[in-house]
């Protein structure tokens, strides 16, 4: 038998793909590229996931119907943010469940866990999903399933109801336990409200001789979205720096006046500098 997962590259969308794996399913992994998520082409990473846990994966691209049908008339409104997130999942599933015939499986499976987003992953919303994505029956989520009503694999006896999980909350203590089964890299760092102790945990951890680098509020607006304005790194020999480098970058466009606020890097300072692509050293 098979399933299609649903499948981010994400640590929860490998373990549910891990534990129906493990009760014999066979998985095609699905990623489903809405255009919204970087400019970055991931494409070739997940498919490198994939193959390093045995599931085969496509690629869906459906940007042009995301930006016609969901993003500006969500029936459920939006996040925060710009985000249709109940409607994006269940047009995600909705794709999904159109392709089960197509690549031979019989149900879906996602690594959502109940409350770990409080807007759009507690029961009601989760169930708003399934309806609206008309996969009602159809789609396990094996990290919470023991919190969700029995689907029809479960039923049907395709898969065991209890070797799936009852996960909630946003705390990944419960799933970084589980990965431990199937690799000792692992590295994780509680949040503390600020970068500081994480950022000294990756060095800790780094192994070669140059460290990267990058504060999120460098890159603010859509215009400047992947583009780096400027860097800096460090050379440690036995914890002594013995090696300093820092440019700006020319990100051969106009900085919006927002970044230069947030920045204090102006159109004027970053003219004569180098691109991203001339910037680093060799040593990085």
């Amino acid at each position: 038998m098979k399933a299609i997962a649903l499948f981010s590259g994400g640590l929860d969308s490998i373990l549910a793909i891990k534990i129906i794996q493990e009760q014999g399913i066979d998985i095609v992994a699905i990623n489903i590229n809405i255009g919204f998520e970087s400019k970055y082409d991931k494409k070739n990473e997940l498919a490198k996931i994939c193959k390093n846990i045995g599931v085969e994966f496509l690629q869906i691209d459906i940007r042009e119907q995301y930006l016609n049908e969901i993003l500006f008339s969500p029936k459920y409104g939006y996040g925060k943010y710009f985000n249709p997130c109940i409607d994006c999942h269940a047009n995600m599933f909705r794709i999904a469940k159109n392709l089960l015939d197509e690549v031979g499986a019989s149900f879906l499976i996602s690594g959502e866990v109940v409350g770990q987003r409080p807007m759009s992953q507690n029961k009601d919303a989760l169930n708003s999903v399934s309806n609206l994505g008309n996969i009602e029956g159809l789609l396990v989520r094996p990290l919470s399933a023991k919190l969700l009503k029995p689907t029809i694999p479960e039923i049907n006896g395709w898969i065991d109801r209890n070797k799936l999980l009852s996960i909630s909350g946003r705390s990944r203590t419960q799933q970084i336990e589980i990965a431990k089964k199937y690799t000792d890299k692992i590295y994780f760092h509680e949040r503390v409200g600020y970068a500081d102790p994480a950022r000294q945990f990756a060095v800790e951890l780094a192994s070669n001789n140059w460290i990267f680098v990058i504060d999120a509020d460098e890159i603010v607006t859509k215009p400047l979205r992947d583009k780096i304005i400027e860097i800096g790194a460090l050379k440690l020999a036995e914890d002594n720096i013995v090696g300093i480098f820092q440019t700006l970058i020319n990100p051969e466009r106009e900085i919006p006046l927002l970044s230069t606020k947030i920045t204090g890097i102006t159109n004027e300072m970053v003219k004569n500098a180098p691109t991203y692509k001339k910037a680093f050293p060799d040593e990085v």
